[in-house]
């Protein structure tokens, strides 16, 4: 049996060299997550936005220039810290070692924050809460991003891996992350899907997950993983009208009181 999930149960210092390609972010997904930068963030006019858990980079460099800031990237993981220096070095932007308990800023030091798929990573919500809003000045805006809702048991993903179902039902629902941060001053205004395209076809989407760079796919056995990539496999090779495929993730906007 594969081991479930638990904050700290996948190891990204292994998993940083897969991670860039396996979580290689589509011309369609980097326009959906600009327009909600620009809605939610972007009439704060930014000079500064924290990216918690920002990983290899992917968004940091994004943000900076949607917004025309400076990014923080805070990162724990050695391995996509160093990563991110290599591939996504950009001017604007800094990658700091840090956690969501130990944000390396001064109080009041950002006019936004960013968490893309890191909430559910977080073994103590409330601290990370109060962290970030020591770290936000008032009136500003933290996006949190991830599969939060009871949308997320149709993620196209799961139709050829639904064992990895099991891992991602232990991740946070919408409701336990809002009442965890609301009493840190961080208030909920909104929870919206977004949807994009993660892939051109399903052979594609087979190559990105032969990489096995999805947190659920990390957390299911080996057995599991290679019954699901054969099912994608064969569907990928019987696809004779290829689709893009489009999948869908949670926004949770708080704003900082």
């Amino acid at each position: 049996m594969a081991p479930e999930f638990t904050p700290g149960s996948v190891d990204y210092e292994r998993q940083a060299g897969a991670f860039s390609r396996g979580r290689a972010l589509s011309a369609d997904a980097k326009a959906a997550w600009q327009a909600v930068a620009e809605r939610w963030l972007a009439p704060l006019e930014p000079a500064h936005v924290l990216d918690l858990g920002s990983g290899t980079g992917r968004f940091s460099p994004l943000l900076a220039e949607w917004l025309g800031c400076t990014v923080t990237g805070v990162e724990p993981s050695e391995g996509m810290r160093a990563t991110a220096l290599r591939e996504r070095a950009y001017p604007s932007v800094e990658y700091l070692a840090g956690d969501a308990a130990a944000i390396p800023l001064d109080d009041g030091a950002c006019d936004g924050a960013w968490l893309m798929h890191v909430v559910h990573h977080v073994p103590d919500r409330p601290a990370c809460a109060r962290e970030l809003s020591r770290v936000l000045r008032p009136g500003s805006r933290a996006l949190i991003v991830g599969s939060y809702t009871v949308a997320r048991r149709k993620i196209p993903l799961f139709r050829y891996f639904p064992e990895a179902l099991r891992i991602m039902d232990d991740f946070p629902l919408a409701e336990q992350i809002i009442a965890d941060f609301e009493p840190a001053g961080l208030r909920h205004e909104a929870t919206e899907a977004v949807s994009y395209v993660t892939a051109p076809d399903l052979r594609a989407a087979a190559e990105r997950t032969r990489l096995r760079a999805d947190t659920t796919l990390q957390l299911i056995s080996d057995e599991e993983f290679a019954r699901g990539q054969a099912r994608l496999d064969a569907a990928a090779e019987a696809e004779t009208n290829p689709q893009p495929v489009v999948s869908g993730t949670d926004l949770i906007v708080f704003r900082r009181d």
